[in-house]
């Protein structure tokens, strides 16, 4: 049964508190909970500024480091591939400029077999002409040899009263220039075949020449190409490198520390003010007074 005192009724367990326009009905238990809980609900709110701003430091610091150390990789990513690129092109110029130095060796031993070939065929030459004039002196001298013998015969023949021209007389006279022309056409037969001999072994000789020229121009063609090579292997690969190394460091230079943090901190705070607004939303649709409408 309700009873009255002052402005208030009292009905069982429950009080209704007039307080001018509005009513609140409630337990006396439950108003005690609600005020612990109210209590921590207040804590909490009270609270959580703070711990959402060490987190958002904490995310903030993060994400700074995460940056250096994403730049300090690309650096160093970078350094590495410049690096290997400048290796290989040091390695490629090496090889190039050795088969250069090698290439220009070989013309160098070419041309001067070539130049022993040239002096080894004019010995030759020299060595023919050689022959073939001591084969004449030698035709001279059995000439000589055998005019002597003549006239030595016919003083023999004349002193002995014998007719000249005739019989005897004029065989032996015959016979020693028949000894001569045989011994002359010897002598002749032996020198030109030394001489055929000597300049068959110059022709060998400047053959040799002409292949051991053609083999240095060859060898120093080769050496010209491979030192434009080696020329222009430098140069791509330090092209090469240079670009790569500027890729990184671009790269690098746009990761910017300070500004990924501070977007991470704007991103913290977004959400922190999200958050509180829809806590302030719920907090006001839980807060919307319960009137009793069957009140006194």
């Amino acid at each position: 049964m309700a009873q009255f005192f002052g402005n208030t009724m009292l009905a069982g367990d429950y009080t209704v508190a007039n307080m001018g326009p509005s009513y609140s009905l409630g337990s006396s238990s439950a108003g005690a909970s609600s005020g612990a809980a109210a209590g921590g609900s207040n804590a909490f709110a009270t609270a959580a500024p703070y711990m959402m701003a060490l987190g958002a430091v904490q995310s903030m610091v993060g994400t700074y480091y995460a940056a250096q150390n994403q730049k300090y990789q690309l650096a160093m990513q970078g350094q590495q591939q410049e690096f290997s690129i400048q290796s290989q092109g040091l390695n490629a110029t090496f090889q190039y400029g050795m088969n250069a130095i090698q290439a220009e060796s070989a013309a160098s031993t070419f041309e001067f077999n070539a130049a022993m070939a040239d002096i080894n065929a004019r010995q030759m030459e020299n060595q023919a002409q050689w022959s073939l004039l001591t084969g004449q002196r030698q035709i001279g001298q059995v000439t000589m040899r055998a005019g002597k013998i003549k006239s030595a015969q016919k003083a023999s023949q004349a002193a002995r009263g014998i007719s000249l021209g005739y019989g005897s007389t004029a065989e032996e006279i015959a016979t020693t220039d028949l000894m001569k022309e045989m011994d002359a056409i010897t002598i002749e037969t032996n020198s030109v075949r030394a001489a055929n001999a000597a300049r068959t072994q110059k022709v060998g000789y400047e053959n040799q020449a002409l292949l051991s020229r053609t083999s240095a121009s060859s060898a120093r063609a080769a050496g010209k190409y491979y030192t434009g090579a080696a020329a222009t292997a430098g140069a791509y690969y330090s092209a090469a490198a240079s670009n790569i190394g500027n890729y990184y460091s671009t790269a690098s230079d746009a990761v910017n520390p300070w500004m990924m943090a501070t977007a991470s901190l704007g991103s913290s705070a977004s959400s922190y003010a999200n958050r509180t607004r829809l806590r302030s939303t719920n907090s006001r649709a839980g807060q919307r007074p319960n009137r009793n409408l069957s009140g006194a």
